[in-house]
């Protein structure tokens, strides 16, 4: 990525060597996306000081939601509601984030390599570790990817959606996550063994146009 990065404390003070602002909109740059870290009790005021500085985009580590019971799924809609009404697209929570091999602009939060070989798979997995597997596997085999996208649990952006993002002109072959598709490489996940969304996806105009194969990646516990 060879765009600028900020840091952003509420304390201020150095990180990684760059002074840190007390808000993005202390910034007074504009900010195309925001990784965020922070207490699941505090991401209403980050949400409504990502809206104040215009920004677009926010992917989010923090857990502490829907995974935890009840009312962690009702604090999830609340964030996912409060997104949706700014206008900023959100990815998470509990997700390790996004990379576009294609336009340069990673937001992932472990060690990423860059792609090797021809840019021809993306992956679009609940699991950020699974997608890393996967990551590792492709560099491996020189398989290049064009974009890898840990869902997490998803808020306001849908999975079928990032997937039919993927299929997109350029984008050849997709690693998904339904068990059921035999021409579909999957990255199986339990929420998502009983649905038809993938399928959904898959039949899109684009998928048809490209007729590209996707593959299946299944476990035997599902």
């Amino acid at each position: 990525y060879a765009g600028k990065i900020h840091m952003i404390n509420p304390k201020g003070g150095v990180i990684f060597g760059q002074q840190a602002a007390p808000t993005c909109s202390a910034v007074g740059e504009a900010i195309d996306a925001a990784l965020l870290m922070v207490p699941e009790s505090k991401m209403l005021d980050v949400f409504a000081d990502l809206q104040s500085a215009g920004v677009g985009g926010a992917v989010i580590l923090s857990g502490g939601f829907a995974e935890t019971g009840h009312d962690g799924a009702q604090r999830q809609q609340q964030i996912a509601a409060t997104a949706r009404a700014a206008g900023i697209r959100m990815l998470g929570p509990n997700c390790l984030g996004f990379a576009n091999f294609v336009a340069g602009t990673p937001i992932w939060t472990t060690q990423l390599r860059r792609a090797s070989g021809t840019l021809q798979v993306a992956i679009v997995s609940q699991s950020g570790a699974l997608a890393s597997q996967l990551e590792q596997f492709a560099y491996q085999q020189r398989v290049g990817l064009t974009h890898m996208i840990s869902t997490g649990k998803p808020g306001n952006r849908k999975r079928a959606k990032h997937e039919r993002k993927c299929f997109s002109p350029g984008g050849k072959k997709v690693s998904s996550r339904h068990p059921r598709q035999c021409p579909i490489r999957v990255c199986a996940s339990r929420t998502l063994v009983n649905t038809s969304r993938s399928a959904t996806a898959t039949s899109t105009p684009a998928r048809r146009a490209a007729a590209l194969p996707i593959r299946v990646h299944g476990s035997r516990q599902w």
